[in-house]
């Protein structure tokens, strides 16, 4: 007959959960008390079985993640960090790849077929929001910030990223600046947009203020709004764009119009992911912290989990710059 976690928690005179917690590394258990559960763990030959221990103890030891498509590569940064804190904390994650809401009935019902103890989500709608809520207990959001003092989530500070860009471009000589994001509902995005006004009117620089929207937040439409905007006469010295990856699309329609990069204009983004750095010329962008926030996400997951009916929290993590080959002083020749 196999050793079960029952018999381990008798033999080490501990509780079902206890033993579950030392099995899956987490913290909150007396070097004593660990001792004695491995010394019985080992004794008994005792053998790992996730579907049991989440029988007796009401817990799966899984999170759940939602990203709107892996193949930005934002979302797979941040998702390293995620994954390898996950593996040191002992907890499985199953990854929902929404595929920007094509695949977003086949994700709520994966999530409900999962018995997951927690949801961490990145960029998700407030409807969404509402349905994983009422299949999972605990979720966090990252990236992402619905401003209504219950949800959990890990953010960037978007407003000092974007302040950040704005004043190198000033810096620079440039008072023509535009700025051109995806259409999202999402509040990091509004916060970009309104750090953008904002930033453009405290410099005295409001007449020049000029947003353009994209129908997406891919490089497909970020070269499709950069060749409407050539089209119908693009005026601007220097873009801020929302993301790399529209801000990359926008490099290939300035190109492909003959337009030299930075010499004509200087363009920037944000997020500065991997893509950035290989680009030609490489992208000057804000960096959004991706790793730690997959890091802190698990962190405050599991700080959830383990404390219920704590305050939900709220963490702010700092971007940084990344000044690379696509920004330059103002050509006053053009």
């Amino acid at each position: 007959m196999s050793v079960t976690i029952y018999d381990v928690a008798k033999e080490a005179g501990v509780s079902v959960a206890t033993v579950s917690r030392v099995i899956n590394q987490l913290d909150g258990v007396r070097i004593a008390t660990k001792q004695r559960v491995l010394k019985a763990v080992e004794q008994l030959q005792y053998q790992y079985n996730p579907a049991a221990v989440a029988l007796a103890t009401g817990k799966s030891n899984v999170i759940g993640l939602m990203i709107p498509n892996i193949r930005n590569p934002f979302y797979a940064e941040v998702a390293e960090g995620i994954y390898r804190e996950a593996m040191n904390k002992g907890v499985n994650v199953i990854t929902l790849n929404l595929l920007d809401g094509e695949n977003s009935d086949e994700g709520l019902r994966l999530l409900n077929q999962y018995s997951v103890d927690g949801l961490l989500a990145m960029d998700i709608s407030k409807e969404m929001l509402g349905k994983v809520s009422s299949l999972v207990e605990h979720v966090v959001l990252v990236g992402n910030d619905y401003l209504d003092g219950r949800t959990n989530c890990i953010v960037t500070d978007n407003f000092t990223g974007i302040q950040m860009m704005i004043r190198h471009l000033i810096e620079l000589g440039h008072e023509r600046i535009a700025l051109l994001s995806e259409k999202s509902g999402y509040d990091d995005v509004k916060d970009r947009i309104r750090a953008y006004q904002y930033c453009m009117e405290e410099a005295g620089l409001s007449s020049a203020r000029h947003v353009v929207y994209a129908n997406g937040a891919d490089i497909e439409n970020g070269e499709k709004s950069g060749k409407k905007w050539i089209k119908e006469g693009l005026h601007h010295s220097a873009v801020v764009v929302t993301n790399d990856m529209l801000a990359i699309g926008l490099i290939k329609a300035l190109k492909s119009a003959g337009m030299s990069i930075p010499r004509d204009i200087s363009v920037a983004g944000f997020d500065g992911t991997w893509v950035s750095t290989i680009v030609d010329p490489t992208l000057s962008s804000v960096v959004q912290p991706k790793y730690e926030m997959g890091t802190s996400a698990i962190s405050l997951i599991m700080e959830k989990i383990q404390s219920p009916l704590s305050s939900p929290r709220k963490i702010v993590l700092s971007p940084t710059l990344q000044i690379g080959g696509t920004t330059a002083v103002l050509n006053t020749q053009n």
